[in-house]
């Protein structure tokens, strides 16, 4: 399973106007983190910042896939996280070094529980039932205090987008997940929170962090 950062699409401010190139990055598979299962702040990565995604699961091989038909190569959605250590990512970013002892340790990212997507459909509008995929919300709670809302419809870069893009650099394979619609500023975290998430009104996510 591989899983794909994409650093633009939904930072505050940006809009669908927007021609910036789809940034990303990718992660080793050892940074998942089973979903439900508690997320320990390791040492090294204290300041830790927690970036809210949209994330979609790929549901077939494709490399090179264009635009018109990138709908066929996801199934699923669900509201995920992204974790990276602040200090050694602002160090590494200075001095013009990679980002993966700050972006891809152990267990940095975790994802909710999926819902399903009608075959064929973009996911530039989601909903919660497969039949009724409109503009959708998704919410971050830390210990019951919103601390992010954001709509699809907002983002910079449409998913299919995202995923034609991504095929160009890598083959997608099935399981594989696009973790999409970040923000430009992560969230502060400490030990003893716990964090929910929304995909509009269903609750699809939630852990404590240790």
């Amino acid at each position: 399973m591989n899983i794909h950062i994409v650093t633009r699409g939904g930072a505050a401010g940006e809009t669908a106007a927007t021609s910036s190139p789809i940034v990303h990055y990718s992660l080793p598979e050892t940074s998942f983190l089973r979903t439900g299962h508690p997320f320990f702040i390791p040492q090294f990565a204290e300041p830790c910042l927690a970036f809210p995604h949209v994330v979609l699961r790929l549901s077939r091989l494709g490399h090179c896939v264009s635009r018109e038909f990138a709908p066929r190569y996801y199934n699923a959605v669900t509201q995920g996280v992204h974790f990276v250590a602040q200090r050694l990512w602002l160090q590494a970013q200075r001095d013009g070094l990679p980002w993966t002892t700050a972006t891809g340790f152990d267990g940095c990212a975790t994802v909710g529980k999926m819902y399903p997507l009608p075959q064929g459909e973009e996911v530039k509008h989601l909903g919660v039932r497969p039949s009724l995929w409109t503009d959708v919300g998704h919410t971050l709670l830390i210990d019951g205090r919103v601390v992010h809302e954001g709509h699809t419809a907002a983002w910079s870069h449409a998913v299919d987008d995202m995923v034609s893009a991504l095929s160009a650099w890598h083959t997608l394979r099935e399981g594989d997940l696009i973790f999409c619609g970040t923000r430009a500023e992560g969230i502060p975290v400490q030990v003893d929170s716990h964090v929910d998430g929304y995909i509009e009104k269903t609750h699809v996510l939630s852990f404590n962090i240790k």
